[in-house]
């Protein structure tokens, strides 16, 4: 016996098998449904559902994988790039056995917990910082694992067009040192610009063109101190509380290791984080704090930046 694929009668619905005995011949018919590349997965460590897509440096190497990628390690030429609240800070990319990894330089020795345990960085050595794929966090923690999240509640269920929050605090930054004005738009600052060139970094598969609110400063003499603008846009933006509360009820967030690293916090503490919110005064941005509470702070601050960005596609597969 032996068999061939042809074409379905249809182009999404299926496939045509043909068996060829010596005699007789049959055609069966096996129809399917295609379900998304994009699986939503279940920790079963922490407990709970999310997605994988684009990758950003993360977690710490360990000491003895960096003394072998000071020695070993080939630049890519690839950056990304941070503002620390007075300049743009270049982080290179470096490769080695097929990996990518974020080359810092420590800015003074500290002591502080990591995913690999406890670790001290010494002031002016070299540290690496694995690249790793973005999780983006669609329930609560402890939640179980037959516990679908909403809008998934059968085999093969499909979400179009969903946002979602990245589990951790990927990235570091301030808003700006801009002398703030009436009319000053969050979108002209060094954190949205970096944000939005990190997206060919990042590499997404599953992004989808949605509609973004971003904040900026009413005009001189207009009665409302803060307006909204939108802005057609996919990949990256740096995400709100009513983006991650699409999802969660908890606003509180720890960080990546190298966030951890630039801000000399541990991986077990919550970090304060900016949202893309601005307050009321000027000069002054909408964060999350470690308390999980909404306040306000300068915009020259530099604090953690959690990911927000809209789903093409969904499937629990």
């Amino acid at each position: 016996m032996s068999s061939s694929s042809n074409s379905p009668p249809s182009s999404n619905s299926g496939t045509v098998t043909t068996f060829n005995p010596a005699s007789p011949t049959a055609t069966v018919y096996v129809y399917f449904n295609k379900l998304s590349n994009n699986q939503l997965k279940y920790d079963s460590t922490d407990r709970y559902w999310y997605f994988e897509d684009g990758k950003y440096p993360q977690s710490y190497v360990g000491n003895s994988m960096n003394s072998t990628l000071i020695n070993s390690a080939t630049a890519s030429g690839s950056t990304i790039t941070y503002f620390n609240g007075t300049s743009n800070v270049s982080i290179p990319i470096y490769t080695y056995g097929g990996n990518e990894y974020a080359r810092l330089r420590a800015s003074s020795t500290m002591t502080i917990q990591t995913s690999v345990g406890q670790v001290t960085f010494t002031s002016g050595q070299y540290y690496f910082f694995e690249v790793e794929p973005i999780r983006w966090r669609v329930s609560e923690y402890g939640v179980s694992s037959t516990d679908y999240p909403d809008g998934w509640d059968a085999y093969g269920s499909y979400k179009t067009n969903f946002t979602v929050v990245s589990d951790r605090v990927l990235m570091a930054s301030a808003v700006t040192n801009d002398t703030v004005s009436e009319g000053w738009a969050f979108t002209s600052s060094e954190l949205f610009s970096n944000m939005t060139s990190t997206n060919s970094f990042v590499g997404h598969n599953y992004d989808a063109s949605t509609s973004a609110t971003y904040y900026r400063f009413g005009n001189a003499g207009q009665q409302d101190k803060v307006t909204t603008v939108s802005r057609t846009e996919n990949g990256l933006r740096v995400a709100t509380a009513s983006e991650i509360g699409t999802y969660l009820n908890d606003y509180n967030a720890y960080a990546s290791d190298m966030v951890c690293f630039l801000l000399g916090i541990g991986s077990d503490d919550y970090v304060n984080y900016w949202t893309r919110t601005l307050g009321t005064n000027l000069g002054n941005g909408k964060i999350i704090t470690s308390a999980g509470m909404d306040t306000s702070s300068w915009l020259d601050n530099m604090f953690g930046v959690r990911f927000a960005m809209t789903m093409r596609e969904g499937s629990r597969v």
